[in-house]
């Protein structure tokens, strides 16, 4: 059973992963925000998953060196100790906003572009492990979509408090890639016992519109909803949601190529709507 070390409590993608693994590894967790993780000997285990970090958020100029500090230099450290202590492979968790990316397709052909301090320090600390990588040491950077599940944090939960709280669910057609948490933690899982490396863009096997989310939301929270095209209604672009509505609203998805993952196994344990009934 190969032991994997999560690099970051309280993380809800680590604390997610080590339930789900019980019995498949060994998993322990360290926190990052002491000495703790300096002080103990990586050399027992065979994976190190840096999950630690600043999560993107509505950004001031101050917000910078804690960006950096957490998801550049720590886990370049971090990265470091697993590679002189002998570790077999460091899996980084980036993002999809790596890409710099925030609306439309994301292709095999979009280059890194960067630009806020949440995707420029993510996307450096690609840059940094990059060249650490070796025939001992295999790295391996997944930058997800938005993850969502039971008790998810960041842009899920607003959209189940918009899908419950608006009386109309806006009949807009856009595609978002996103992916639950059991999805990803299987994926996680694979990529740990193939020690796969690279940059990895996993998933949901189909994309969503967030009017099918929402619809899903409202459904399996027991309420009624009634549907109305957007652009019908100019009037409901100046309410006070405008801003989060126009965003959630948007497309921003994987092209099938760059999620291709480089091993033939099924990560996609968890369909669309079942995933939904589980997270509200």
């Amino acid at each position: 059973m190969k032991k994997v070390l999560i690099f970051g409590a309280g993380s809800y993608i680590g604390e997610s992963f080590a339930r789900y693994a019980q019995g498949r590894f060994d998993v322990t967790t360290v926190d990052s925000t002491n000495d703790q993780w300096q002080k103990l000997d990586f050399s027992g285990f065979d994976c190190v998953v840096y999950v630690a970090g600043i999560a993107h958020r509505k950004q001031n100029k101050s917000d910078g060196g804690i960006y950096y500090a957490v998801n550049r230099d720590l886990a370049v450290s971090a990265a470091q100790k697993a590679k002189a202590e002998n570790v077999g492979q460091f899996v980084y968790f980036s993002s999809l906003y790596a890409f710099g990316v925030t609306k439309g397709e994301i292709s095999a052909n979009t280059d890194s572009l960067p630009v806020d301090p949440y995707a420029l320090s993510k996307f450096e600390a690609e840059k940094l492990l990059e060249p650490m990588q070796s025939e001992d040491f295999k790295i391996a950077v997944v930058r997800p979509p938005m993850v969502y599940g039971p008790g998810s944090k960041g842009n899920f939960p607003q959209l189940v408090k918009m899908a419950k709280t608006l009386p109309l669910i806006p009949t807009v057609k856009n595609k978002r890639s996103m992916i639950f948490i059991d999805n990803l933690a299987e994926f996680l899982a694979i990529v740990i016992e193939e020690r796969a490396s690279g940059v990895l863009c996993p998933q949901n096997k189909d994309y969503v519109s967030t009017a099918k989310m929402m619809e899903e939301i409202v459904k399996h929270s027991g309420k009624k909803s009634f549907r109305f095209p957007l652009m019908n209604l100019p009037i409901f672009l100046f309410s006070p949601l405008s801003q989060s509505l126009q965003s959630a609203f948007g497309s921003l998805y994987y092209s099938p190529a760059v999620s291709k993952m480089p091993f033939d196994r099924e990560y996609q344990l968890v369909d669309f709507e079942e995933s939904i009934r589980k997270s509200v």
